[in-house]
């Protein structure tokens, strides 16, 4: 077991995991995402006040965007190696 854990710490090594959407679901898993020491992750979310509920923790990079904006998305997902889709889902399905 220990073999199968060392090549999914080395494969996902200094990854950047972009989590869109910090609802109740889309922060619970960027927080545990987090939790990973080799995945570097960041929370987007459009309003500020939640973000700030995650800002405080030092693994987890926070940024506000309007998630409703293909381009932006684009962009943010771009610079990630992994997205991970929690929005509810009249963005979701814009975003694809």
């Amino acid at each position: 077991m220990a073999v199968r854990r060392t090549k999914l710490a080395s494969a996902t090594a200094n990854k950047r995991v972009v989590v869109l959407g910090c609802g109740m679901g889309g922060g619970a898993i960027a927080r545990d995402l987090a939790k990973g020491p080799s995945l570097r992750v960041l929370a987007v979310y459009r309003s500020e006040e939640r973000l700030g509920a995650l800002s405080g923790r030092s693994e987890l990079a926070v940024q506000q965007a309007e998630l409703g904006d293909p381009e932006g998305i684009a962009r943010l997902a771009h610079e990630a190696e992994l997205v991970v889709g929690a929005l509810p889902s009249r963005l979701g399905l814009a975003a694809l």
